[in-house]
């Protein structure tokens, strides 16, 4: 579902087909979120098992209730700065209303741990912690990533091809984007229609 789409009445995305829920397009505030881990001091290589509390960014009320979007009610993406980690996983609601999943980080540095969720009544929800591992002797520095813009919008990799598009044309910081792809077959460049849910702990580790 996009959050930037609305209506008076239910129904469905006009863009993704999925359908609306119930929401506050105009408040805009972010949520409180905190973290806690366990161990408090995080060992590369080693579970750790983090902890979400939601709360309400006027009462400071704890947030139990939350929307399905794209299969799950919380979107939890792990990048190391460097951005050769990525995970995308999905806490599980434990009976008080908090969020619990055990992730490992697979090497020393820093990570942004981003939430990603829709608070019943709420607005979406997008917020992003840091966190260090234990004895890590870098900085910010030696952890920024060096990427090179790619001007080629279509990769083949295997035996699928995949393309691009996004809307607007330039992207914007701060505002809403979309981006749109096409998987082709490599041989005979039919589209291909038949995927599949990822997993609920994928994961592209260093290469």
């Amino acid at each position: 579902m996009h959050p930037d789409v609305t209506a008076d009445e239910a129904g469905r995305c006009r863009k993704c087909g999925m359908a609306l829920v119930p929401g506050d397009p105009f408040d805009t505030r972010e949520y409180g979120l905190e973290l806690s881990t366990a161990p408090a001091a995080i060992k590369p290589g080693v579970p750790t098992t983090m902890v979400f509390t939601i709360r309400h960014p006027g009462t400071g009320a704890l947030i139990t209730k939350f929307e399905v979007v794209h299969e799950k009610r919380y979107h939890l993406f792990v990048v190391s700065r460097d951005m050769d980690v990525f995970q995308h996983v999905h806490p599980e609601q434990q009976p008080d209303g908090r969020w619990k999943i055990q992730v490992t980080l697979p090497k020393p540095g820093y990570y942004q741990i981003l939430s990603d969720f829709l608070p019943t009544g709420g607005s979406p929800q997008f917020i992003r912690r840091t966190v260090e591992t234990a004895n890590f002797d870098g900085d910010l520095e030696s952890q920024t990533p060096h990427l090179v813009p790619d001007t080629v919008l279509t990769k083949t990799v295997g035996s699928i091809t995949a393309h691009v598009e996004f809307e607007p044309s330039i992207l914007v910081e701060g505002q809403f984007g979309h981006l749109m792809f096409t998987l082709t077959d490599a041989k005979t460049g039919r589209l291909i229609t038949d995927l599949s849910p990822i997993s609920a702990r994928s994961a592209m580790p260093s290469s």
